[in-house]
């Protein structure tokens, strides 16, 4: 099997590409340091940046909300976000909206996507990050590429969810038409530790049937990769495990929700009809499984209140 690029050949340079839409680049450096966890350096190119990071937890922990003011992806467009985490920075990055793929132009091929969002997160030197967007919306006639890409080393760890729904159907603008490629990939020194790949096309099999998203429109995946020092044995995930399906049963979620654990990664999906049931479900499972892993309460995101 080959290996994946390393983190840092995963962005493109920041030079204008010829293309038919808007290209945006975002790359942002986090170290920890005698003030905290302080964002250390950043490149930008297009309609992709950062305002300002904000400590709602104090300095130990920096959020940060990346800003695409046009708030969707046309035929064309391409988004790319790099964070680079190092020193023990702890960095917790979500969105102040949806993401959406808007219908693409009728010329555009499933297998060779008219929108793409590439999101790539380098974790390093006892660093933490947690990925915690709002869903990404695939309107009806999309074409659309989503790839998030996760490179650890030994002492770092990642918490990430991934929610996403087909078309509008509390509008009656179901999905019938287009396709998403989707990709969730986590390596650990250079090494594949969870690959997830997901391919709708509309009208296809796979959407109704029962082994793929039997009829729902909602989907989602919640991944806790702890670092080397988190406590693996058989018995201490197991009794992890039950604790996080436990709290599923009693919230209700255990016929949207399951939860299994595989090569030292804890994994959540999601299978329903609301993102905001899919947000809920998750943020009351990384409520209990934040503090095992970066010894911090959950904090909530005050763009999530807004």
């Amino acid at each position: 099997m080959n290996k994946p690029q390393s983190p840092m050949q995963q962005l493109p340079s920041s030079s204008p590409r010829p293309t038919s839409g808007w290209r945006g680049e975002l790359e942002l450096s986090c170290k920890n340091g005698q003030w905290g966890t302080r964002l250390v350096a950043t490149r930008h190119y297009g309609p992709l940046y950062i305002q300002k990071p904000f400590y709602p937890e104090g300095e130990a922990c920096m959020h940060l909300y990346p800003l695409h003011p046009p708030g969707g992806v046309v035929s064309g467009d391409e988004l790319h976000l790099q964070l680079n985490a190092t020193a023990a920075a702890q960095v917790l990055l979500t969105t102040p909206g949806a993401l959406r793929f808007y219908k693409s132009r009728d010329n555009v091929l499933p297998l060779n996507p008219g929108q793409v969002v590439t999101n790539v997160i380098a974790v390093s030197d006892h660093s933490c990050v947690e990925w915690l967007p709002m869903e990404s919306i695939v309107f009806n006639g999309a074409h659309a590429r989503n790839d998030t890409r996760v490179f650890l080393d030994a002492s770092s760890q990642f918490i990430g969810w991934d929610i996403v729904c087909l078309g509008l159907p509390a509008s009656e603008a179901f999905f019938t038409s287009g396709a998403l490629l989707q990709s969730f990939e986590i390596y650990r020194l250079q090494r594949p530790l969870f690959i997830d790949r997901m391919r709708c096309v509309a009208n296809k099999t796979v959407l109704k049937a029962r082994a793929g998203l039997a009829g729902h429109w909602v989907y989602g995946t919640l991944v806790f990769a702890p670092s080397s020092e988190f406590d693996s044995s058989p018995q201490a995930v197991e009794a992890v495990l039950g604790e996080l399906r436990q709290h599923v049963v009693a919230q209700g979620f255990e016929q949207h929700i399951a939860i299994t654990g595989f090569n030292t990664v804890i994994i959540a999906r999601y299978l329903g009809h609301s993102t905001e049931h899919a947000r809920l479900g998750f943020e009351g499972l990384w409520r209990i499984m934040r503090p095992k892993l970066t010894g911090r309460v959950a904090c909530t995101p005050r763009i999530w209140r807004a």
